[in-house]
This record gives C-alpha cells, sequence and structure tokens, in this order.
C-alpha cells in the first residue's frame, strides 16, 4: 500500500575533471528508473568512467549496479 512518489537528484561525476551533470527525476512507487549508457547525454558527459551520488527524499529507496567489462563484470547489491 506504499504510495509516496520518490523524488531524486542524480549527480554524475567524471574521473577527467571535476565537472558534474545533474539530473532531478521522480520514481512512482513499487517502480523503477533503469540508467544506462544509451541516455545520450550522460554517455556524452562520462567520457571514460564515471560515478554518481543520489539524493532522495526517500528513505525507501534500493539501488543495485552492474557495470560489464571485458575483464569481467562487478555488480553490487546496495547503495547507502
Amino acid at each position: 500500500n506504499y504510495k509516496q512518489v520518490a523524488n531524486l537528484e542524480l549527480n554524475f561525476y567524471r574521473i577527467e575533471d571535476s565537472s558534474k551533470l545533474t539530473k532531478k527525476i521522480s520514481v512512482k512507487p513499487n517502480s523503477q528508473k533503469l540508467i544506462t549508457s544509451n541516455d545520450d547525454e550522460l554517455n556524452n558527459f562520462i567520457k571514460t568512467e564515471g560515478w554518481v551520488t543520489i539524493k532522495a527524499d526517500n528513505p525507501y529507496i534500493q539501488g543495485f549496479y552492474f557495470n560489464f567489462n571485458p575483464s569481467g563484470s562487478v555488480s553490487g547489491d546496495h547503495i547507502f
């Protein structure tokens, strides 16, 4: 019966410099948002390596990540 929308601020950083790309999104209850390198704005911003910080107005957010690389794969089952 959870009905609260989560408002998120995503700050993407790249290894080359101190620049950041900020995106604000809303996630409906019991739904998800997939962020991939197919996002043209994000793909153009992060040239080689980068990371993201996420601020939420909702304590019930869960996050997972997957990194697929020719030398191996990495995944994570949490955010904090």
